[in-house]
């Protein structure tokens, strides 16, 4: 009789070093009666917890029976079939007994990798099966109360650490000579990356859990194999080496936050910032024949250089960067993938080195030292929120209008359209809020943008009038725009001559509507209602009052004139609906509903740009 497990594809089967296939055969070192309890295993569909963890505790007594040199064997077939139990009754049973056996063998294993290296294909198997076993399990746990807990307990993270500390060496071979065992470690590294992350996001109060892999972890990512592994990223994809040294030791740096950051942190770089900046500078100009795997490896390194640090050198090695973001921000394999969506590499890239730049290289002590240098506008705006959350928005906002400036200066034929249409459209974006048009007065740079018109024209011309007439709607701006009758006399025109293309001539109409017709309206309208000299007279009238017993009473009340006049007066309209274009659907709604009432409705439904109220 052939078991469930024989049945198994020969394909499907896990290899080793791409030649060796591991049978699951009844046979020498194969107990039967292990074998044939697996095969319920696998043959059972549904199985429940009850009945899984009665076939564990008798898997358990067959294999106190079973010889040491055969332990592994028969230990590989069970975990390769609990692979095709369910992931939430795995969850379930983790606390049993058989998962916290498997600390021993796997212990016993990465010893032996360590201080041999040479494994037999049982142990290199069982390094896998076991590791990825505990991967499910965790991945499907709810919360950080993990089963197996041995994972984390000190006696085995010391196994780990070692491990890394042998790994950071420069002299060390195991990648190359023992790729398939390495490929494991960095595997079972994913699920303490996990752990931190959760302890973050939970906010946990067992921050430092994991420290006894910090001090290790940061002899790797400082590293001659960590620069190395960086320097060698033109190829296609990465290597497992460079999985280990770029994806996974920065990504358990990056989500540590225990007691130790703040010195960690400082000490990493003021080591390591102007290595990580040189094979940065090195790496980044072939970026467009960047793969999609290099993108993490970037982003890791500009997360752990946007730690910050309160060292001088540290500081002022930022400036530094400046070259790279900029590369980075004009790249046109991340501006075209971007997607606001869900999250992806170029997205996360993007994301990384606007941070990097708001938080660390934006500091004036740093823009200081950069005479000369053009950021091109890399910041994505999402919405209103992330424009108020925005730290250092004065000086980011200064910075993109500086490099409009250089970038429409000069002749016109040489001018860079593209990156002016960049920054003209950051622009737009953050003036979806109040406060960063007010800051770009605060900064006196209206002049600028109105000098521009004459400067650009189609596309780039509708763009810029958007952000003027946008503007227009701040009284302070209104004045000063009105107050500039070249400009006037430009916009008139430039309405005349652009009927055809809808956006120029819609916002060349509002802004003429805002800064003359509009204050002509409201002039005529004072006109027609103007204050009499005794509006301010009090005058007696009668009212008509229910008292508590339900009977009318009337009663005299003192008023002033003017407040009677107002009352009596008949207007065009009963409301006024002022709101942000970003919710116009839902306010078309409203609109209806309340013209369906009878209510007669002013509401601007042609997309005047004004304030996102």
């Amino acid at each position: 009789m052939i078991g469930l497990l024989d049945s198994i594809p020969v394909q499907q089967r896990p290899t080793y070093s791409h030649q060796t296939i591991f049978h699951h055969q009844r046979g020498p070192g194969l107990s039967n009666s292990v074998s044939m309890l697996c095969d319920r295993i696998i043959g059972k569909e549904n199985i429940s917890t009850l009945e899984l963890t009665k076939l564990l505790e008798k898997i358990l007594r067959k294999l106190k029976r079973v010889q040491d040199s055969e332990q592994l064997l028969n230990l590989n077939a069970i975990v390769i079939a609990l692979k095709h139990i369910s992931s939430s009754i795995l969850v379930s049973i983790a606390p049993h007994k058989f998962f916290i056996q498997l600390e021993e063998p796997l212990r016993n294993v990465i010893e032996k990798w360590l201080t041999n290296s040479n494994l037999n294909d049982d142990e290199a198997f069982a390094f896998r099966n076991i590791i990825k076993l505990l991967r499910t399990l965790y991945k499907n746990a709810e919360h950080n109360d993990f089963h197996p807990s041995w994972l984390f307990d000190s006696p085995f993270l010391n196994i780990i650490a070692t491990c890394l500390t042998n790994l950071s060496k420069p002299e060390n071979r195991f990648f190359e000579n023992t790729p398939f065992e390495s490929k494991c470690l960095t595997r079972l590294l994913r699920i303490y990356d996990r752990y931190q992350e959760r302890l973050h996001t939970q906010n946990s109060s067992n921050r430092d859990a994991l420290i006894q892999l910090i001090d290790p972890i940061v002899q790797c990512i400082t590293s001659e194999n960590y620069l190395d592994s960086f320097r060698k990223l033109q190829s296609n994809s990465l290597d497992s080496k460079q999985k280990f040294f770029l994806l996974r030791c920065p990504s358990l740096f990056i989500t540590y936050n225990g007691s130790r950051l703040k010195s960690i942190v400082n000490n990493v770089l003021s080591e390591m910032l102007p290595k990580y900046i040189a094979v940065l500078n090195e790496v980044v100009p072939s970026m467009k024949r960047w793969k999609k795997s290099i993108f993490p490896a970037v982003d890791n390194l500009l997360k752990i250089a946007s730690h910050g640090s309160s060292s001088k050198k540290v500081i002022e090695a930022y400036r530094n960067f400046i070259d790279s973001m900029i590369t980075i921000a004009s790249s046109p394999i991340l501006s075209n993938d971007l997607s606001y969506e869900s999250s992806s590499s170029e997205t996360n890239l993007i994301d990384t080195a606007n941070n990097l730049f708001a938080n660390r290289i934006s500091k004036p002590t740093i823009l200081a030292k950069a005479p000369g240098k053009q950021l091109q506008s890399n910041i994505q705006i999402t919405s209103e929120e992330d424009i108020k959350t925005m730290p250092n928005s004065g000086i980011s906002l200064s910075t993109i209008l500086t490099s409009l400036k250089d970038s429409t200066h000069g002749n016109p034929n040489e001018l860079d359209y593209h990156e002016i249409e960049q920054l003209l459209k950051t622009i737009r974006d953050l003036f979806q809020n109040d406060d960063m048009k007010k800051e770009l007065l605060k900064q006196n740079q209206l002049p600028f943008l109105l000098e521009l018109t004459d400067k650009i024209h189609g596309e780039l011309l509708a763009i810029l009038l958007e952000i003027i007439w946008s503007l227009s709607f701040i009284p302070e701006a209104a004045l000063e725009i009105r107050s500039n009758p070249k400009f006037v006399r430009d916009i008139e025109n430039i309405s005349k001559n652009n009927e055809n293309d809808e956006e120029i001539s819609k916002a060349s109409e509002g802004i003429l509507w805002k800064i003359i017709q509009e204050p002509a309206v409201l002039e005529e309208k004072a006109k027609q209602h103007p204050k009499e000299k005794n509006a301010d007279e009090i005058v007696e009238v009668s009212d008509v009052v229910n008292r508590t017993d339900g009977k009318e009473e009337v009663v005299m009340k003192n008023h002033q004139r003017a407040s009677i006049e107002q009352a009596e007066r008949v207007f065009k309209y009963d409301i006024m609906i002022s709101y942000c274009h970003a919710d116009k659907d839902l306010v078309k709604q409203i609109h209806k509903f309340l013209s369906g009432q009878g209510f007669k409705i002013w509401i601007d439904l042609d997309n005047m740009f004004g304030p996102g109220n």
